[in-house]
């Protein structure tokens, strides 16, 4: 809705409770399943990082990733091109990968002295400096599998 332009008001008087439900070892590929439709309907940055679940990275650092990647893309819309696109290939092939029943491994292969490879491992040495430390963190814990 917020993408269509829809205007939300804040109730401070409003109390809302959120019962997590556990998946049980049996309904696992069912949630990856789930997750993986979803995504390719929206392959959003904001969908797409929910993958990071499957690393068992608390909810707050993924909050916190999201946050660092749009600031990001906001400071440094023209820089950080081949970063962007290996992380959101990255993201979408966790849930891909899950989906099918393949190891969650080598999710952006490439050649070790290829171009575009260098460029990605400099664009992801200059994050940490610039402040963007769970987004650093994030990439790294995908990247290196």
């Amino acid at each position: 809705m917020y993408k269509n332009g829809a205007q939300f008001v804040l109730d401070p008087s409003t109390v809302a409770y959120h019962q997590e439900h556990g998946i049980s070892k049996r309904k696992v590929k069912e949630q990856w399943g789930n997750h993986y439709r979803f995504v390719k309907k929206h392959p959003n940055i904001d969908v797409l990082i929910l993958s990071l679940e499957w690393k068992e990275l608390p909810f707050m650092h993924m909050h916190r990733t999201l946050v660092e990647y749009k600031a990001l893309e906001q400071r440094f819309p023209d820089e950080y091109k081949e970063f962007k696109h290996a992380f959101r290939v990255m993201l979408y092939r966790i849930i891909e990968y899950l989906n099918s029943g393949q190891p969650v491994t080598k999710l952006y292969d490439l050649p070790g002295g290829s171009e575009e490879r260098i460029k990605i491992i400099q664009q992801f040495e200059t994050l940490r400096p610039r402040g963007f430390d769970y987004l650093a963190s994030s990439f790294e814990q995908i990247y290196y599998l």
